[in-house]
């Protein structure tokens, strides 16, 4: 099944249609991944501390932590690693074309938040570093993505994973994790006597301006649901939205609202027969749904404006939702 789904999402990573509803011409910056990985494993092992001080000098980001040349050593030679990157190396086989996808975002990323500072960006191989395959270090503007976490959920180092969480192993998703981690630094959140609605339109919008920011990309890919998720979604939207409204829990503080229908899960617990069929985090996707239907109904609203919006009530009533 996984290979399946594999195939099914291969065509956006390798073949995105690079349309855009905005004018890109003015944006000047550039950005493409430094391949720390590409350097570092095929560096030459017997003269290992010429080789560690050049790597030094230009992906100085690694070696802030003073690390030994024995432990440099020991990464280098780790046949574990090793076989992670040849594995990348066969997956990741066009890097130009991760890279036009993550320069064509960027760009789209500048254009509606023009005080973004540059970002660079560095490839690497994690160890399988599963709980964060991408970091971003907002105050010193360095994006780090963990190659070896997105080879395919087929792939044997995933095969003691539950198969939700393999499934976010698509090769596809790797720009989009960059990007969405990015993307979140310019989201205002309500964090205090947050209701189910304020989490369901955070996620919303954080979707929408991902979107937004990635529009080369399908909605299944910016989600990160499998297309029969999708599908379950657009059939049962009036049924899951009369769900929250009959119920009284849009405006629910309760934190096991946010654990049945926000947070990471292998399916939504509506508490019906149907629940094993939908996918996690369906709180999400209905809140994408109802910001979709506010900024077709308020379209001075800019997508910055969007992104710094918190009355949750406001938005809904603007909306006009109604699946």
């Amino acid at each position: 099944m996984f290979r399946k789904i594999f195939w099914l999402f291969l065509p956006l990573a390798i073949g995105c249609n690079q349309s855009t509803e905005v004018d890109l011409s003015q944006i000047k910056q550039e950005s493409e991944f430094k391949r720390f990985d590409q350097a570092f494993f095929e560096s030459d092992t017997a003269k290992m501390p010429t080789e560690i001080d050049r790597l030094a000098k230009d992906f100085p980001e690694f070696f802030s932590g003073g690390k030994t040349l024995r432990f440099w050593k020991s990464q280098r030679t780790d046949p574990n690693q090793q076989e992670l990157y040849k594995a990348t190396q066969d997956v990741f086989f066009d890097f130009k074309e991760v890279n036009e996808n993550l320069n064509f975002s960027m760009k789209h990323l500048y254009h509606y938040f023009p005080n973004t500072p540059p970002i660079t960006f560095y490839s690497y191989i994690s160890n399988l570093d599963m709980e964060y395959p991408v970091l971003f270090a907002p105050q010193a503007q360095v994006c780090f993505a963990g190659m070896d976490n997105y080879l395919g959920p087929d792939k044997k180092y995933y095969q003691g994973v539950d198969s939700y969480l393999a499934f976010y192993r698509q090769p596809t998703f790797m720009v989009r994790d960059c990007i969405e981690a990015i993307s979140e630094i310019h989201i205002n959140r309500k964090r205090e006597a947050a209701n189910l609605l304020d989490d369901m339109l955070y996620y919303g919008r954080a979707l929408y301006i991902l979107q937004k920011v990635m529009p080369q990309k399908e909605p299944a890919v910016i989600i990160k649901y499998p297309p029969e998720k999708i599908g379950f979604c657009q059939k049962n939207e009036r049924t899951m939205w009369a769900y929250f409204v009959e119920n009284d829990l849009l405006f629910d503080t309760n934190q096991d609202l946010k654990r049945r229908f926000i947070e990471l899960a292998p399916f939504s617990k509506f508490r019906t027969k149907l629940d094993a069929e939908t996918p996690g985090m369906v709180g999400r996707w209905v809140g994408w749904q109802v910001i979709k239907s506010f900024m077709e109904n308020n379209p001075d609203v800019t997508v910055a404006q969007l992104a710094n919006e918190t009355d949750s009530q406001k938005m809904l009533k603007l909306s006009g939702y109604k699946p």
